[in-house]
């Protein structure tokens, strides 16, 4: 029943983090368009995690190789937000004056809380969270058993 309940958990995660991206129409540049395969492969994975699949090895190693490659996506999508919102920087109307003798570590913040830029630096995250619950499933033999 634990195992039913997290694939429940990921598998719902995942879908709503496909219909927010698709919502968002994020696919107009190639960097955006780069989640998709992040949110593909996990979900083959989260496909051969299934309960009703059958305990198969190269299935479960398979599912953590694309988890891992799942997570590694998602920390590239932070470090693309944060760019993006850096670059925008000395364009904001607020903070664009002084960004140029703004010390790094207010910039950064700044990039992070959206207060400058358009991107989501965060958000990129929930890929991770999905991404750690199917290699948990995939690696925790104590959920097997259903």
């Amino acid at each position: 029943m634990q195992r039913l309940k997290l694939h429940t958990i990921a598998s719902l995660g995942l879908g709503g983090l496909a219909v927010e991206l698709a919502l968002t129409r994020h696919w107009q540049k190639w960097s955006q368009g780069m989640v998709w395969g992040f949110v593909f492969g996990l979900a083959a994975a989260l496909w051969m995690l299934r309960p009703s699949a059958p305990a198969s090895g190269l299935h479960r190693r398979w599912a953590t190789w694309l988890a891992a490659l799942a997570a590694f996506g998602s920390l590239l999508g932070v470090l693309l937000h944060l760019w993006g919102n850096l670059e925008a920087g000395p364009l904001d109307r607020v903070h664009g004056k002084g960004w140029e003798t703004m010390a790094w570590t207010a910039k950064l913040w700044l990039a992070l809380t959206m207060r400058v830029g358009p991107a989501p630096a965060l958000a990129s995250g929930a890929l991770l969270l999905l991404a750690a619950l199917a290699w948990y499933l995939a690696v925790d033999d104590r959920t097997r058993g259903g």
